[in-house]
């Protein structure tokens, strides 16, 4: 497969792992969103969209940051972001539609983000994937210590039902 060749879609897989074992996914993230915060929260998972044949060791096409609970109702993405050679594929799509549907499966009901207002192509992205802005703060929905960061006070909270 040549360097920026985009897999056959059949050959893509989502996983889910610890930090621990998603060292180039969070680098991945960090070239593409450099001013982020990093999480700090000590339980979140890393999902990551890549080719089969690849391990985690290897940077994948799209990933996200994601705290979800067993059983809980609300889930949240707190980084998101598709590898800069692959933007314009359908892989923010596809990672964010298999994301919801296992999400949905461990009981989540609802999945957050929050995107800032400048960024359109995100919100184009998120409305296309059945994300609507949510005129009210979710401020209930996750435990202490696992709220987005308040620093960009133009980012609105998006909002899918699973």
């Amino acid at each position: 497969m040549a360097q920026y060749e985009v897999p056959t879609p059949s050959t893509l897989l989502l996983r889910m792992v610890g930090p621990e074992r998603a060292a180039a996914a969070l680098r991945m993230l960090d070239e593409c969103l450099p001013a982020a915060v990093a999480p700090t929260a000590g339980d979140f998972r890393v999902a990551t969209l890549s080719d089969v044949s690849s391990d985690t060791s290897m940077a994948p096409l799209a990933a996200c940051v994601v705290h979800h609970q067993l059983i809980e109702p609300a889930a949240w993405i707190a980084r998101f972001a598709v590898s800069l050679p692959f933007r314009r594929r359908g892989l923010g799509r596809r990672l964010l539609a298999e994301l919801s549907r296992a999400l949905q499966a461990e009981g989540a009901q609802r999945l957050w983000i929050r995107a800032s207002d400048k960024h359109p192509a995100v919100h184009a992205l998120l409305a296309g994937t059945g994300f609507v802005v949510c005129t009210a703060d979710p401020i209930g929905e996750f435990p202490a210590g696992l709220r987005a960061s308040e620093d960009d006070p133009e980012a609105a909270w998006w909002v899918r039902e699973l």
